[in-house]
């Protein structure tokens, strides 16, 4: 008869710990989000003093975990959890009774991309050969999942790491990254969004424990404008970001018209599309004479707010893209939840997945997973994860 069985495997410095049986917590956090990064922590117990003593580890030493289970869903499967690599961060001892925790993250204490403090100015770069150069500088490999990669006109680096700069491009971008290991992961989520999902849950599913869905309508916005001043080139660039197609250029001034005689002719601001520069085409426009009132080139959606943002860009291509980057980071957690599971080691951030059974705004979204959490302790092996609707631009 095949036993379900779930093994915490556990590395010190790359050697295998043989002390499963001391374990009493254990936790692996995965995630897909640029401001968070992943976490592994472990709770031994410590009654004979060890590890306050002589087993005490170092800062800064590589821990990992491997979880592997066997016949789990069905007889004769298996499966591997490798959680990947990390750094002690932070150690504390408890009691009664005796308690010894070790804590880890992602991007080590020992690593200069997360201590390093720099200055310097970046111009006419596009962000993959910046993260590039920032990768091989402190010893990282860059894994870059998109075909996005836009040229940054100026950026300034003021007294931070590299690891902040990074992330910081990324919010302005729309890109997500996800250290791990010695590997600095790049992608695009709405790229992500787009892939098919792979994996249905049901509600009636027997691993299923709970589950809380929120649907959330304060602080929706239909869409986004930014506006910066550019006290160098003496010029207003404005941009509207509407998701229904109204996007473009608001008009700061002037009819924008050029006489070429019998014919009044007008020229709009486009941006192409592939290459992301900006060009010039001309557009017909009525005789003064015969306007009644000028409308504007790009109108306010009809309802729903406005994000307003101002903040420095280099271009209008710039301005689109955080117009774009802004709105779906302020939207994306319109539709968000959790559901807490049985032990799920087939499930990671970034999975695209469909509900059934949970309700019909529920089961007509597709989701994706931000975060998972992997727990074993004397309770046996448990799952939570955090979710979002796809929002869809």
């Amino acid at each position: 008869m095949s036993v379900r069985n779930c093994k915490l495997e556990l590395f010190y410095k790359d050697k295998e710990l043989d002390i499963s049986d001391m374990v009493v917590d254990f936790s692996y956090v995965d995630r897909t989000r640029s401001d968070l990064g992943d976490e592994l922590s472990v709770t031994f117990q410590d009654v004979a003093g060890l590890w306050r003593g002589g087993w005490i580890p170092d800062f800064g030493a590589k821990f990992n975990a491997v979880i592997k289970c066997e016949n789990w869903f069905n007889p004769g499967d298996s499966y591997e959890r490798d959680c990947g690599g990390f750094e002690i961060d932070s150690l504390s001892s408890n009691g009664l009774p005796s308690t010894f925790s070790i804590n880890c993250v992602s991007v080590g204490i020992t690593s200069s991309i997360r201590r390093q403090q720099n200055t310097k100015d970046w111009e006419e770069i596009n962000i993959k050969d910046l993260f590039q150069e920032i990768a091989e500088e402190h010893g990282f490999e860059l894994l870059w999942y998109s075909e996005f990669n836009p040229i940054l006109e100026r950026w300034e680096q003021r007294g931070q790491s590299d690891i902040v700069l990074i992330r910081e491009i990324c919010d302005y971008a729309g890109l997500m990254i996800k250290i791990t290991g010695d590997k600095i992961i790049i992608f695009r989520s709405e790229e992500f969004d787009e892939v098919e999902p792979e994996i249905v849950i049901n509600a009636m599913d027997n691993g299923v424990v709970a589950w809380d869905i929120n649907s959330n309508s304060s602080n929706v916005y239909s869409a986004c404008e930014v506006t910066y001043y550019d006290p160098e080139k003496k010029e207003m660039i404005e941009y509207l970001y509407f998701p229904e197609g109204l996007s473009g250029v608001r008009r700061s001034g002037g009819d924008g018209r050029s006489n070429t005689g019998s014919e009044e002719v007008g020229t709009r601001q486009v941006i192409d599309p592939e290459t992301r520069m900006v060009s010039y085409v001309e557009i017909p426009v009525a005789p003064a004479e015969e306007e009644e009132e000028e409308e504007p080139e790009v109108f306010d959606p009809e309802v729903g707010q406005i994000l307003k943002i101002n903040q420095r860009v280099g271009s209008l291509a710039d301005a689109e893209m955080l117009a774009k980057s802004m709105l779906r980071k302020a939207n994306m957690r319109q539709l968000e939840g959790s559901i807490s599971f049985m032990g799920r080691p087939d499930l990671y951030s970034g999975l695209n997945i469909n509900l059934k059974g949970f309700g019909r705004f529920v089961d007509s979204v597709v989701w994706q997973i931000e975060e998972v959490v992997h727990s074993i302790s004397s309770a046996g092996y448990s799952t939570d994860i955090s979710i979002r609707g796809v929002v869809g631009y």
